[in-house]
């Protein structure tokens, strides 16, 4: 039972650092030009990639066990979003949307639902 544990504090370590890393390469690579240029997705494709982008990053930090409300991981991860349409208001050949946004909540939402019975289930209960 103890290696279960190692095993599943080793992955909720690994799930934080890629979410960190995931937080990170947003506002880093999306200032670059390798995003405004290689990693440009026309409509509806960009609602999909943050729907995405920021259901995976709302998963992984509920899975980390760093957040274990979801309403609170719902608000640090829209607040993240949020400051990522600000951000790209000062990006050249980026432009903030409130649709952005709206696909960014609505991936929060169904990554936070899915990660409760996955946790549950690797918790044991």
């Amino acid at each position: 039972m103890l290696a279960r544990q190692d095993s599943f504090e080793s992955l909720q370590l690994f799930t934080l650092l890629v979410a960190i890393n995931m937080i990170a390469m947003i506002f880093w690579l999306g200032d670059s030009q390798l995003a405004t240029q290689t990693f440009s997705f026309t409509p509806p494709l960009d609602k999909l990639v943050h729907f995405l982008v920021f259901g995976t990053m709302a998963f992984l930090l509920r899975f980390s066990g760093l957040i274990q409300s979801g309403l609170f991981c719902f608000f640090v991860v829209a607040g993240v979003g949020a400051l990522d349409e600000i951000h790209q208001l000062y990006i050249p050949l980026r432009e903030a949307s409130l649709k952005d946004f709206v696909a960014d909540l609505l991936g929060i939402w169904v990554g936070i639902l899915l990660s409760n019975p996955i946790i549950k289930f690797m918790r044991g209960y």
